[in-house]
């Protein structure tokens, strides 16, 4: 699986295209032989805090398969509520995601929907998310970072040490 990684400030262009980083294809390159002559596919999809979800193909069809395991199914009891909403989530984010093939260029054609959605006009700020990217509107982003309980470094003391296990 790809590891991405990452923060990327690119433009959105008049057509709404997006440019993706060229170490992002690169990584998605050598895990699934994409090349120029064979475009690649991301699926879209809304996130929390008004930030858009960007996977590739192979990553989000293993998500919509474990969502459809979970609430796709017409067996659901229809009296947990739990398993209703998340049958819920589940039509809704199928029913908001977008396939984006890559051109040869590295970029992508982004709905007015989903740029709406996520406040993105003009600059995206595109995070690198180990096995997706992240879209924001940059200023959104920055607020998304500095809101939190901690400073950069207090979050980097407190959850930097991943490795531990």
């Amino acid at each position: 699986m790809p590891l991405f990684s990452g923060k990327y400030t690119n433009t959105v262009d008049s057509k709404r295209r997006i440019n993706i980083p060229a170490s992002v294809i690169q990584e998605i390159a050598r895990f699934y032989h994409y090349t120029k002559d064979a475009p690649y596919v991301f699926h879209i999809v809304p996130g929390p805090n008004d930030s858009l979800f960007v996977y590739p193909r192979e990553v989000f069809e293993q998500i919509a398969e474990n969502l459809e395991r979970q609430y796709g199914s017409l067996g659901l009891d229809e009296d947990n509520e739990d398993e209703l909403e998340g049958k819920r989530f589940f039509s809704w984010m199928m029913g908001e995601a977008r396939p984006l093939v890559c051109d040869q260029q590295g970029r992508i054609t982004v709905s007015q929907d989903h740029l709406d959605y996520a406040g993105i006009e003009g600059q995206v700020c595109i995070i690198g998310m180990y096995n997706r990217l992240e879209f924001w509107n940059p200023k959104r982003y920055e607020c998304f970072i500095k809101e939190g309980k901690y400073t950069k470094k207090e979050l980097v003391r407190r959850f930097g040490r991943a490795d531990r296990g």
